[in-house]
């Protein structure tokens, strides 16, 4: 399970709609392309956070 997957299932924007993945991230390092790794990590925790949100208001028991 991935947060991908989670992101599309509840019909949330999945970070790696805009064509980066975590398989992506070294290459990016090693190209010295910190700003690409900064944009992806922070589309990773817009995604958590709707997750949370969803999580809190239609499934918490």
């Amino acid at each position: 399970m991935s947060l991908h997957m989670f992101a599309r299932a509840f019909g949330i924007e999945s970070p790696k709609a805009n064509g980066i993945s975590g398989d992506d991230v070294t290459g990016l390092f090693n190209q010295k392309k910190y700003k690409d790794i900064a944009k992806y990590n922070v589309g990773d925790l817009h995604a958590t956070k709707e997750l949370y949100d969803y999580w809190q208001k239609y499934i918490r028991f």
